[in-house]
């Protein structure tokens, strides 16, 4: 692990926002190319994802991965007007840049308030940015990236490594130039022939190396950043 270097984390995409309005039994069914942390302000959610079912009460919160079918029901607060809030980030962050770094964790479906509040706190600082300061200058750039990464440490504190993303960390020498390679050429032709040069392997072992360390084969690798950066060009532009 060690040998990965400082600039491998790159944040990509990020969006607070809140509401107050959402009106009870309002469902929503959806699926988004990146991670999602939705804390309730007051009323309750029903989220279901990846086959399991949670009930977040008001101060605790949701996390759910990037390209996961959800489906989440709100449920309102007969004492504020039969409505229910909630604050929330959309986020993606890579390692390398293809590999999403939440995917890296076993993150819970439910996130007690305790641990959801700092990030909520992060949701709330970010909101609270008046839109004209929110510029191109380097101080506005450097804050949103600690704001970024001050959510990712949150996470990691909740959310354990996966035990077999250890194995894409000791390897992640041997692939950072394919990883590179597809993030820079991702709207060309990609040849696996060249990838498995790139890390200095026969196309059949690197096939057999990739598949093993990601759990899939290159190709299928490589589609999946591709239909996962046109969402994101989708819904941010």
């Amino acid at each position: 692990i060690s040998a990965i270097p400082p600039d491998a984390l790159t944040l990509h995409f990020m969006a607070p926002g809140a509401s107050q309005q959402f009106p009870d039994g309002l469902v929503h069914q959806k699926i988004v190319p990146c991670t999602i942390f939705s804390q309730v302000l007051f009323g309750s959610y029903e989220i279901t994802c990846g086959g399991c079912t949670a009930a977040i009460q008001a101060g605790e919160a949701f996390l759910t991965p990037a390209n996961r079918i959800m489906t989440i029901v709100h449920h309102a607060d007969s004492e504020r007007g039969g409505y229910m809030g909630a604050r929330w980030i959309h986020f993606h962050v890579t390692l390398f840049g293809t590999v999403d770094f939440t995917s890296l964790l076993d993150m819970p479906l439910r996130l007690e308030a305790g641990k959801a509040g700092p990030i909520g706190q992060v949701v709330e600082d970010l909101l609270a940015v008046n839109p004209g300061e929110a510029d191109d200058s380097l101080h506005w750039l450097v804050w949103r990236q600690e704001q970024a990464f001050t959510v990712l440490r949150h996470l990691c504190a909740s959310a354990p490594m996966r035990p077999e993303s250890l194995n894409i960390l000791q390897h992640s020498e041997r692939l950072t130039s394919v990883f590179s390679h597809i993030r820079a050429h991702m709207a060309e032709p990609i040849d696996v022939a060249h990838l498995a040069d790139l890390a200095h392997m026969s196309r059949s072992r690197f096939h057999a190396f990739f598949k093993e360390h990601m759990k899939c084969p290159p190709m299928e690798y490589v589609k999946q950043i591709r239909l996962n950066e046109a969402c994101k060009l989708l819904i941010s532009s």
